[in-house]
């Protein structure tokens, strides 16, 4: 987000946010967002203070609905897009409910309403093989090798994926990609990163 150094409350963009954080991210019972972020658009309530969440089935509280086939998000409408995040919530309440926690604040209520069951299951297993991920958190210049060399190391990694995913390649065939990568170009770019850290972090 860009801030103009002109405007007269620069601040004002950031108690936005800091507010969204302390009711937003993970709304208390009671609190202003414990049903939705917006009446009428995200959620609806009945006469007898029942919350629904379904245009289709109740138009009349939903009536600036054109398409009633699925629940309008005022949140990416915000200054902010999505609101605001804590981070690991939404893996931590997924976990819960693949373990089968029963949902008890409003964002576990909300989450465990529009998550399928695969995709709940599906965080359980990333959770249990997460030491086993290794992410890229490399985000200096392109080195002299990825220049001439990323893009092709990059389809070699996806399409052995794929082929695997697909029953179209064992398992083993990982290893032969490792090792593939590495003597294409791999070990000269994990060098030329390794170095540029180095000399990142001398500055």
């Amino acid at each position: 987000m860009l801030i103009n150094k002109d405007s007269k409350h620069q601040e004002a963009l950031l108690r936005n946010y800091n507010f969204l954080f302390d009711n937003w991210a993970n709304p208390q019972k009671g609190g202003i967002f414990e049903n939705g972020f917006a009446e009428g658009y995200d959620y609806a309530k009945q006469a007898d203070g029942t919350v629904v969440k379904d245009p289709a089935k109740y138009p009349d509280l939903f009536p600036g609905y054109g398409d009633r086939t699925h629940l309008v998000e005022p949140i990416y409408y915000s200054l902010t897009f999505d609101g605001a995040r804590e981070p690991g919530l939404y893996a931590e309440t997924m976990n819960k409910l693949a373990n089968g926690g029963t949902p008890e604040t409003p964002y576990e209520i909300a989450t465990a309403a529009v998550r399928k069951p695969e995709n709940i299951e599906a965080m359980k297993i990333v959770l249990e093989q997460k030491d086993i991920r290794m992410k890229n958190y490399f985000q200096g210049p392109l080195t002299e090798t990825m220049k001439s060399k990323n893009e092709l190391l990059k389809k070699l990694v996806l399409q052995t994926y794929s082929k695997i995913i697909y029953g179209q390649s064992p398992i083993e065939e990982f290893d032969t990609m490792v090792a593939n990568w590495k003597k294409s170009g791999g070990d000269e770019i994990t060098k030329e990163v390794n170095d540029w850290y180095i000399s990142a972090s001398k500055k």
